[in-house]
C-alpha cells in the first residue's frame, strides 16, 4: 500500500505543473478581465462571476485533460516497468488527477464568490430554496463527477487501445482507427439505449428525492447574483447507474489487463 501511495505523490508531483498553470492562468485572465471591464465597461465584479462559471464548466474535462498531459510526459516503456499491476498504475493517475481537479475547482469556486466577499455584488438565495440548498449542490457535484469519471475512464480504454494498434500499424493510422472505434462505440450504445430491452435491463429501483431541486436558476445583473432552485420531486432508476458502473467496472478491468498483457515494454 505504501509503494502505491508514493505512487500517487510522484503523479501528482508528475502532473502539478498543469495544476499550476491552471491556477495560475485563472488568475491572470481574471485579473486582466477585472482591469479591462472596469476601464470600458463597468462590469468588473459580474466579469469575474461569469468567467468563474465557465471555468467549472472547463473541469468536466479536466481530468481528460490532466491525463493527457501526464501521460505525455510519462515514458511509457519505464512507466510499465514499475512492478505494480495496471490497475495500481491507472488508479494511482486517476486519484492524482481527482486531488488536481478538487484543488482547482475549489480555486474556481472562490472566485465566483470573491464579488460577493468584496462587497461588489449582492448574493440572494430565493426563500425556496434555502433548505434545499445543500442537496441541490450535493445533487449537482454527484452528478458532475459521475460524467467526469465516466469520460475518464472511456479515455484509459481508448488510449490503450490506440497503444496497442501501434504495434501492427503507424502512429497515425494508430490515431485513426481509435478514433473511428471510438465513435462508432459511442453509436453502437446509443442506439442500444433506445431499445425495450435496455430499459428492461435499467428501468427498476426507482428513487424519488423528495426536497430536492432539478435545475438552478442563475439571474446575473451588474451588481446582483440572484439564484432561484426550482423545488421538484425528481426521479430516477437505479437500475441505470448500476447498469453503467458495471459497464464501466469492465471497462477499466479490460483496460487494466490489456495493460498488463499486451502493450510491450
Amino acid at each position: 500500500m505504501s509503494a502505491w501511495i508514493q505512487l500517487v505523490k510522484k503523479e501528482f508531483r508528475l502532473g502539478i505543473g498543469m495544476l499550476y498553470a491552471v491556477l495560475g492562468g485563472t488568475t491572470v485572465v481574471t485579473i486582466f478581465s477585472f482591469i479591462a471591464s472596469s476601464i470600458v465597461g463597468g462590469v468588473a465584479y459580474e466579469q469575474i462571476t461569469m468567467l468563474a462559471l465557465l471555468l467549472l464548466f472547463f473541469h468536466l474535462f479536466f481530468l481528460i485533460i490532466y491525463l493527457l498531459n501526464s501521460l505525455q510526459k510519462e515514458k511509457i516503456h519505464l512507466w510499465l516497468h514499475n512492478p505494480l499491476p495496471g490497475y495500481a498504475l491507472l488508479l494511482a493517475k486517476m486519484v492524482a488527477g481527482v486531488i488536481s481537479m478538487v484543488i482547482s475547482m475549489t480555486f474556481s469556486i472562490f472566485l465566483l464568490f470573491i464579488p460577493v466577499l468584496l462587497g461588489g455584488v449582492n448574493f440572494s438565495l430565493e426563500h425556496g430554496g434555502i433548505s434545499v440548498f445543500p442537496e441541490a449542490i450535493t445533487l449537482f457535484l454527484s452528478l458532475f463527477f459521475n460524467f467526469s469519471f465516466q469520460m475518464m475512464i472511456v479515455f484509459l480504454f481508448f488510449w490503450v487501445i490506440y497503444l496497442f494498434s501501434q504495434k501492427y500499424m503507424s502512429t497515425g493510422f494508430s490515431f485513426i482507427l481509435t478514433m473511428f472505434l471510438f465513435f462508432l462505440s459511442m453509436f453502437i450504445y446509443g442506439q442500444f439505449t433506445q431499445t425495450s430491452f435496455f430499459s428492461v435491463l435499467t428501468n427498476w429501483g426507482l428513487i424519488s428525492l423528495e426536497n430536492t431541486t432539478s435545475w438552478f436558476n442563475f439571474s446575473h445583473s451588474i451588481n446582483e447574483i440572484s439564484i432561484t432552485i426550482e423545488q421538484t420531486i425528481p426521479s430516477f432508476y437505479m437500475g441505470r447507474y448500476v447498469i453503467e458502473g458495471f459497464i464501466l467496472i469492465g471497462l477499466f478491468l479490460i483496460t487494466s489487463w490489456t495493460l498488463d498483457r499486451k502493450i510491450e515494454v
